[in-house]
């Protein structure tokens, strides 16, 4: 009996002792890249440009006031020589912008819809 116990006291330590072990993870390589190169792909999507001038406070001016009347779309401003253009929006497609386009075509007459690199729209 005093056997039997001292086994089963030994196979007792034995396994509660690797009970607490070490986990390693390894992966391939080729998903590691994979996946960062999907979070580096570049998003191509829509904007709508409202202005360009040459005269940076005025594009502000116009920002500003673009801001107060659409609070929810981003903007950007952009230097291409000699102009400063002002942009708006990160759509996904063409008539997401163009649904906006009209709404703000009595204040921009003058916008239109360009094709670029644009951010991650938010989820809202």
């Amino acid at each position: 009996m005093k056997t039997k116990l001292l086994i089963l006291g030994i196979f007792i330590v034995q396994s509660s002792s690797s009970l607490f072990g070490q986990i390693s993870l390894s992966s391939d390589e080729r998903l590691s890249r994979a996946v960062t190169n999907r979070l580096k792909r570049d998003l191509y999507g829509y904007r709508i440009q409202l202005a360009f001038d040459y005269d940076k406070p005025k594009v502000d001016l116009i920002r500003q006031t673009f801001l107060s009347q659409f609070p929810h779309i981003e903007t950007y401003i952009t230097f291409e020589a000699p102009n400063f253009n002002l942009k708006a929006g990160n759509f996904r497609t063409q008539m997401e912008a163009e649904v906006i386009k009209e709404k703000m075509v009595l204040q921009y007459p003058l916008n239109n819809i360009l094709k670029e690199k644009i951010a991650m729209p938010s989820i809202n």
